[in-house]
């Protein structure tokens, strides 16, 4: 099976015990002349929290509740500002410093161009959308703004925009706003950007959410659907011990790297606590000391998920055959990690996904703030 490493979200998070806090505001200005900042982006990371700043340079954000999300604050022209945990410390102004916009600057030896422009914004498109019914429903609003270079010696696609990738995603009713970091497309040869010839994808930026369409009920089940297939909905079932009788399936990994066995209980690979360990709905999950590690220390899973079956009757037995809607290998090497109550948890460099899950792109994401009606 190939392997793709994707990071759809620049997400590090670090966590809080204290109180509840349900606003979040500050001011914006500019570092050298202490000007406010007028319209200044700030919005909670990958959420549909999010706001600009007024003629002071002013902000406010009310979360219902703590989120596992980096506090993201961008101006065009300045260099963005992250704030790690919001919810434990918020600083009273944000000093903004103007960015040395290089964009332009970067060059690239190679002689004739393999590629085409169109063959690279397809490529680009692809990856960063992704081809699903979500993916090819997107729209790039801005796309005239990528600067899209292919690196022969390195045989790499990269992409690179100095204002925000706006999207617009009518499947699931959402625009985007996502502030690129990276986009890096590895290739096996030099003969074709086509997916089959793909070595490895990174793709990191920081994201804010817009719903366009809080009540289609058809948008809506379309959110309800995706959800089923998200990470998410694993950690959140697993925070609260409702991975049993659902539609998860877990498989044994050896040593080897090979699943096998049938279906078993979450506990032999994590220890979950019956409740949450404190007022902010976090919970602190520990990865089971006797699971099986691999020779890289990891402690890996298969996570199968079944939204449909059929029932049939063979003899006096009463049988049932799922389907495989969803086949992905969750790695470990964090010994604990915390969850928060929509699912994201502190997972970073300890954790990666493999297979279906891991192969999201953008036009599958859901806001990590998103919970089914």
């Amino acid at each position: 099976m190939k392997q793709f490493f994707i990071h759809l979200y620049l997400l590090i998070f670090s966590i809080t015990t204290l109180s509840a806090q349900t606003t979040l505001k500050g001011r914006v200005v500019d570092a050298k002349t202490k000007e406010p900042l007028i319209n200044a982006s700030v919005y909670l990371n990958g959420t549909t929290i999010g706001n600009v700043t007024d003629a002071e340079g002013r902000f406010e954000l009310f979360p219902k509740e703590h989120i596992f999300a980096q506090l993201i604050i961008s101006y065009t022209g300045y260099e963005k500002t992250v704030i790690e945990n919001p919810f434990e410390f918020m600083p009273d102004t944000i000093f903004l410093k103007e960015s040395d916009n290089t964009l332009n600057e970067v060059v690239v030896k190679g002689g004739k161009a393999r590629f085409t422009e169109k063959q690279k914004r397809k490529a680009f498109r692809e990856q960063f959308l992704g081809m699903s019914k979500g993916g090819k429903s997107c729209k790039i609003l801005n796309e005239d703004s990528i600067r899209l270079i292919y690196d022969p010696e390195a045989n790499e696609l990269h992409a690179y925009c100095n204002v925000p990738v706006e999207v617009e995603n009518p499947y699931l009713g959402y625009r985007i706003r996502w502030e690129l970091i990276d986009f890096t497309l590895v290739l096996n040869h030099r003969k074709s950007l086509y997916h089959g010839n793909l070595k490895h994808i990174s793709v990191i930026g920081t994201a804010s959410f817009t719903d366009l369409e809080p009540d289609n009920d058809k948008v809506n089940k379309r959110r309800e659907d995706d959800y089923k297939l998200s990470k998410n909905r694993f950690f959140k079932l697993l925070a609260n011990g409702e991975l049993e009788g659902s539609n998860i399936h877990l498989i044994q990994v050896g040593k080897d790297g090979k699943g096998f066995g049938a279906s078993c209980h979450y506990g032999n690979w994590f220890n979950v606590p019956n409740n949450y360990t404190d007022e902010n709905n976090v919970k602190d999950i520990a990865v089971n000391k006797y699971a099986t590690r691999n020779a890289a220390g990891e402690v890996s899973v298969i996570v199968i998920i079944s939204l449909r079956h059929i029932t049939d009757i063979r003899g006096s037995f009463l049988m049932k055959t799922y389907y495989i809607d969803s086949h992905s290998k969750f790695n470990f090497l964090a010994d604990t990690f915390k969850v928060d109550m929509y699912g994201n948890t502190n997972l970073t460099k300890d954790f990666y996904i493999l297979g279906d899950m891991g192969n999201m792109r953008l036009g599958d994401q859901l806001p990590t703030d998103y919970l089914p009606q």
